[in-house]
């Protein structure tokens, strides 16, 4: 039985829920970024941390897809994030386009010939943030 990935079911999510061609960013604040985000249409969840331009994303719902994600990068309204999966490494880049909402697309994929990498070329998916951070109440 293969293993599912990531990387799969990003491109699966991506053959049928084909996002616009416009964005229309702004510039955000890191804080815009933290909490629990959600592919549009689907179950699969995220958590994201932010601390000192350093994003930070793990696991909640994946859905059974087996995936790594290395520290990301912020920069204005953009992050860029490296996820690893079965052989595939994507740099992805996450682009707010509203409170709440960020648009997500794959950089580089590679190996290029691998089919997760060949069906996500030029395609992108929906995040919604369903629940922002919530402060650690550990320090109270």
């Amino acid at each position: 039985m293969a293993v599912k990935t990531l990387a799969l079911f990003l491109v699966t999510y991506l053959l049928l829920h084909p996002a616009g061609d416009s964005v229309f960013a702004q510039q955000s604040d890191p804080e815009d970024w933290s909490g629990i985000w959600e592919a549009e249409g689907t179950l699969f969840r995220i958590s994201v941390s932010v601390t000192d331009d350093v994003l930070t994303v793990g696991e909640v719902e994946s859905l059974g897809f087996l995936w790594s994600a290395e520290p990301g990068r912020i920069e204005g309204d953009q992050m860029t994030l490296q996820v690893q999966t079965q052989g595939v490494t994507a740099e992805l880049l996450a682009e707010l386009t509203a409170e709440g909402t960020a648009v997500v697309k794959a950089l580089s994929c590679v190996p290029d010939y691998m089919v997760a990498c060949a069906l996500a070329k030029d395609r992108q998916a929906i995040f919604v943030r369903i629940e922002p951070e919530q402060p650690d109440a550990s320090g109270l």
